[in-house]
């Protein structure tokens, strides 16, 4: 969690700022243009926890870190000449990625304890998030100011994918435990489960 969360606070750091001071987007066509990201993110987000029922969790969390990876890259190479809508698929990029995986983390989490702790997984799902998104901002805008935009990207993303392989190195108990919970998340009830 932390780390999907490293990777997207540090775009939404660069990504205004990009629009309006290097593409000359108004307050508005900014906040319009981004929408790419946050539909992706949307439709994406349906379908990441009923995909780690049918695949598991691991593969659908290691397609999503990987694309966090991959869209931070894309988004180095962002410049002033750049066309809106390949930057827009740089954002899709990122969007579907945290879609994918945020889900089926955040299930993870909170799958891999006790019913009766499941407001301590809520408080670690924010936690995470939280610290990821400071995490985030503070080291794109610290590289930034030293090195540029695009190197602020390259770092961030060299940190995402060191989270990502600490990420998907951790004990396969909890990625079990999220296997199991994705299925009541899916939109089926758990006394239909049981009846099934």
């Amino acid at each position: 969690m932390t780390t999907a969360f490293f990777g997207l606070f540090s775009l939404s750091f660069v990504n205004a700022r990009y629009l309006q001071e290097v593409k000359g987007f108004s307050p508005l066509s900014t906040g319009v243009a981004i929408l790419s990201l946050a539909i992706a993110m949307f439709v994406v987000s349906r379908r990441g926890v009923p995909s780690a029922a049918r695949f598991g969790p691991l593969p659908v969390v290691t397609t999503g870190l990987l694309g966090i990876v991959a869209g931070l890259g894309l988004l180095s190479l962002a410049g002033p000449a750049t066309p809106y809508p390949l930057y827009a698929l740089y954002l899709v990029v990122m969007g579907g990625s945290m879609g994918l995986c945020v889900p089926v983390l955040s299930v993870g989490v909170i799958a891999s304890l006790p019913p009766e702790r499941a407001g301590l997984g809520s408080g670690l799902n924010g936690a995470g998030r939280e610290l990821g998104s400071a995490l985030g901002v503070a080291v794109i805008g610290t590289v930034m100011s030293q090195a540029g935009t695009a190197p602020g990207y390259r770092v961030v993303a060299v940190a995402t994918l060191v989270g990502a392989l600490i990420t998907l190195r951790w004990p396969v108990s909890a990625s079990a435990s999220a296997s199991e919970a994705p299925a009541s998340m899916a939109g089926t009830s758990p006394s239909a489960q049981e009846e099934v």
